[in-house]
C-alpha cells in the first residue's frame, strides 16, 4: 500500500498529494514551492510503500506526471514529450508498486464520433499513429480519478490528438485494457469544445 505520493521536480520541490479525490497536488502548497516546482525544467513523481522504500520516477528529457490508481495498487505515469524513456505514442506506464513496470499502455482505436468523424475527414488510419512522429500527434497526455454517472471513482486516462483532439477514456490498470469513452474534446480557435458522454 501507497504511505506517501508526492510530484517532484527537478529544481527540488517536493509536493505531498493527499491521495483523495479530487487530486490535487497544488492543495496547501506554498507559493515557494510551487513556483520551485513550475519553474523547474522537468518535472517527476515519487510515493513510499509500507516498508518506506522511496521510489522516484522522472526523466532526463521529459516531464513524468501521474497518480496512483484509485485502488492505490498501482501508479500511472505519462511520459510527456517526444524525447522520453517511453515514446509516443506507448507514452502511459502502469508502475507497480515497488517501481517495476506493470504495463506499458499501448493507444487504442479511437471510439468517439467526433474523434472517428475527424479521422474520416482526413483519411487517416485508427488509430492515427502517423500521426504519432509530430510533437502533440498522438500521445497519452493526462491519467486521474474521476467519478461516474453513479458518483464511484474511476480511473481514467487521456488520448490527444492531432494537437486539437482528445478522448478521455477509462482504464482498467490490472489489464491495461482502455475502455469507454468518458468525454471527448476539440480545440477551435482557442474555445474547448467539449462532449459529456
Amino acid at each position: 500500500m501507497i504511505q506517501i505520493f508526492e510530484v517532484t521536480s527537478a529544481s527540488g520541490a517536493i509536493l505531498p498529494v493527499k491521495l483523495e479525490f479530487p487530486l490535487n497536488p497544488f492543495e496547501n502548497v506554498d507559493h515557494e514551492n510551487y513556483q520551485l516546482y513550475f519553474d523547474s525544467p522537468l518535472q517527476g513523481i515519487s510515493w513510499n510503500k509500507e516498508e518506506n522504500q522511496r521510489i522516484i520516477i522522472n526523466d532526463e528529457n521529459v516531464d513524468v506526471i501521474g497518480f496512483p490508481t484509485i485502488d492505490l495498487k498501482y501508479i500511472v505515469a505519462i511520459y510527456k514529450g517526444i524525447n522520453g524513456a517511453f515514446l509516443i505514442p506507448n507514452n502511459a506506464v502502469i508502475y507497480n508498486l515497488d517501481g517495476t513496470i506493470h504495463k506499458v499502455l499501448k493507444i487504442t482505436e479511437l471510439i468517439s464520433e467526433r474523434s472517428k468523424k475527424y479521422l474520416e475527414k482526413e483519411n487517416l488510419e485508427n488509430p492515427p499513429l502517423s500521426l504519432a512522429k509530430y510533437p502533440q500527434g498522438l500521445a497519452f497526455s493526462n491519467f486521474g480519478w474521476r467519478k461516474d454517472i453513479n458518483g464511484n471513482l474511476i480511473n481514467s486516462i487521456s488520448i490527444d490528438f492531432d494537437r486539437d483532439y482528445g478522448e478521455k477514456r477509462e482504464l482498467n490498470p490490472e489489464t491495461g485494457e482502455i475502455g469507454k469513452v468518458l468525454d471527448d474534446w476539440q480545440i477551435k480557435d482557442r474555445f474547448f469544445i467539449k462532449s459529456n458522454i
